[in-house]
């Protein structure tokens, strides 16, 4: 239960430190604000941030304008979950 709960929190945080980097080269405020997609500007709700699951769910593109997403998002997210399951398994959480 711990593997899986760090592996969901790695990829949250991969997702959130993707979101502050992409604002930040925008130069935009990191701390205010709802995420829009980047074609259509519609906000995104809550099923729709869903590290991963969202990504597939949708088949990697926008659920409002069906443009497609950047791999990028799934691949930090991946590699976030990946690092949380290593963290678990490194620190003996299994």
């Amino acid at each position: 239960m711990r593997l899986f709960l760090l592996i969901v929190l790695g990829a949250c945080m991969g997702s959130f430190l993707l979101c502050v980097h992409d604002r930040h080269a925008s130069g935009l405020d990191w701390t205010r604000g709802r995420s829009k997609c980047d074609a259509c500007g519609h906000e995104l709700g809550v099923w729709d941030l869903v590290p991963i699951v969202s990504y597939v769910v949708f088949r990697g593109r926008c659920r409002y304008c069906q443009a497609r997403l950047d791999k990028r998002y799934l691949i930090v997210e991946m590699i976030g979950a990946l690092c949380g399951g290593l963290v678990a398994v490194l620190a003996g959480m299994t």
